[in-house]
């Protein structure tokens, strides 16, 4: 009978044994399956990530190739038909003309002149070359004075720090950027005063650009149904990111605008100097 009782407890206790050896394998299974299922979701945003960064940067280098395509055009093509053009009123301005006449020519002239030389500007305006050999702040300074030409707004670029280059990459991207917004301030916004600065750090660069134009609703903008209609805003957000960098809009109704870029800077960026400033 004891010998009977012992088997039982025995038996018993490789039962519970046995279950809890179950048990555990089965917690082990679901817990590593857990891990593998949330190894696959990380692996399958990093793949989408880096499949939308591929594509945006692939979008970048065709716009960038497109707009140097057109600005070597209107330079080499048009420009020097527009040139010729000009030679040609030049020597008609010099012949036997009634004086009403010449003056047509002559006022004709000069407006053709002042057409040139603002295709020039255009055309170095999006001739990527000049940011590969002078750098992001050159190619702000020529977009201030192209602005500054017509006259109708007040704009100022500041640099604050020791400015070094940030590679060609990153700053073809962010004069692109400026570019838009710089065109939105100036289409849309109502504003007078806009200010650049660029802020050189050892660890971090920071570009804001600022106006006193009539604002918007960020958040409104951001959140409407129609996604086009804040197209162009999502567009500066993703080639900030695609910089690994931070972009903050500061906008109300009235208020003026303030767009603030923010980039880490790694340790050799700032041994690419072009000077003090």
């Amino acid at each position: 009978m004891q010998q009977d009782t012992q088997k039982i407890v025995i038996i018993v206790l490789l039962g519970t044994l046995l279950f809890m050896v179950q048990g555990g394998f089965i917690i082990f299974y679901l817990l590593f399956f857990k891990r593998k299922q949330r190894t696959n979701q990380q692996e399958q945003i990093a793949i989408r990530a880096t499949y939308e960064r591929e594509i945006l940067q692939s979008q970048m280098e065709v716009r960038n190739q497109t707009s140097q395509y057109i600005g070597e055009e209107l330079h080499d093509n048009i420009g020097q038909l527009l040139t010729i053009v000009r030679l040609n009123l030049g020597i008609l301005e010099e012949s036997d003309l009634r004086d009403d006449y010449k003056q047509t020519v002559k006022d004709t002239n000069e407006t053709l002149g002042t057409a040139i030389n603002d295709l020039r500007a255009i055309s170095k305006s999006l001739d990527s070359d000049s940011i590969k050999d002078f750098g992001l702040q050159n190619g702000l300074a020529n977009e201030v004075l192209r602005i500054q030409k017509t006259g109708k707004y007040q704009i100022e670029l500041k640099n604050n720090g020791h400015s070094f280059s940030l590679g060609f990459q990153i700053e073809i991207v962010l004069f692109r950027i400026c570019q838009e917004i710089l065109n939105n301030a100036l289409k849309h916004s109502g504003a007078s005063h806009i200010t650049i600065q660029l802020s050189y750090e050892p660890d971090l660069f920071q570009l804001s650009i600022v106006d006193n134009g009539k604002g918007f609703d960020y958040a409104g903008i951001m959140s409407d149904v129609d996604e086009k209609r804040g197209s162009g805003l999502r567009n500066i957000n993703r080639r900030v990111n695609l910089l690994d960098g931070q972009v903050v809009f500061r906008s109300n109704a009235g208020a003026g605008t303030s767009i603030i870029i923010t980039l880490p800077i790694s340790s050799d960026s700032s041994k690419h100097g072009y000077g003090t400033n």
